[in-house]
């Protein structure tokens, strides 16, 4: 009775404060899932007014009338440096006629905008057509990318102040920021509970923009702190009522 008296009232105490220690954690997770959301549409923009700035040039156009392919290839390559455009291909239809960072043709399947799989690799894609000068008709059309690397998720989670990854439609991390070694995942209140190399983390997903939901982002926040805090409180009320107990026993 007398290590119960204690106990009774101290677990709904430690209860409550470990609920709310990991509410305000999920809090913080839903909202770094919404200002990662906004950074990738944010970055999908971008990719697409560059590409359609692309598209829209008169220098574009004349080179591609100029029977020498490398004056073309040397003017993509120059923009995307400008631009930070990892990749930018010039179709004409569906026939690829200069490629600028991959080999891989992108012509024929590109969409109009949207995150697919490039050479292994998630890359944010955006397609605009190329018009004559004196008539509507397309001429061409110019595949440009942004490639959704390790650089990338590196800024967004400093950014953010939490991990990032991209995931597969299967679940499977493409790119990760988070600490190397194997992960594990189950659900979780309000998102999954991740543990990477046994370190602890609260994380949540979301459809990247233009995929369809064949890519997922995930913003993964640490939470060691948390639980260390909980255990040593948890360790601190075990403690007292033995105390208190042995107090009583004298």
């Amino acid at each position: 009775l007398i290590i119960l008296t204690p106990l009774s009232a101290g677990v709904p105490a430690y209860l409550l404060a470990r609920s709310q220690l990991e509410r305000q954690a999920w809090e913080r997770v839903n909202a770094a899932r919404l200002a990662t959301e906004s950074l990738y549409d944010a970055a999908l923009g971008r990719v697409i007014d560059l590409t359609t700035l692309l598209a829209e040039r008169p220098t574009l156009r004349r080179l591609v009338a100029d029977p020498d392919p490398n004056a073309l290839k040397s003017y993509l390559v120059a923009f995307g440096a400008q631009s930070a455009l990892a990749i930018i291909q010039y179709c004409a239809g569906d026939e690829l006629l200069v490629a600028i960072g991959t080999e891989t043709d992108l012509c024929g399947g590109a969409a109009a905008s949207g995150v697919e799989f490039v050479d292994g690799r998630p890359v944010m894609l955006a397609r605009g057509d190329v018009r004559d000068d004196d008539a509507p008709d397309t001429i061409g059309a110019v595949v440009a990318g942004l490639r959704l690397d390790g650089p990338f998720l590196a800024q967004l989670s400093a950014n953010t102040g939490v991990d990032q990854s991209i995931l597969t439609e299967e679940g499977v991390a493409t790119i990760s920021t988070l600490p190397p070694g194997d992960i594990i995942a189950k659900p979780g209140p309000d998102g999954r509970l991740v543990t990477a190399a046994g370190q602890p983390f609260f994380a949540a997903q979301f459809s990247l923009p233009g995929s369809g939901g064949g890519f997922q982002a995930e913003v993964a926040l640490p939470v060691s702190d948390l639980m260390e805090t909980a255990e040593a409180a948890r360790r601190i009320l075990i403690g007292g009522s033995v105390v208190v107990a042995l107090a009583g026993a004298i």
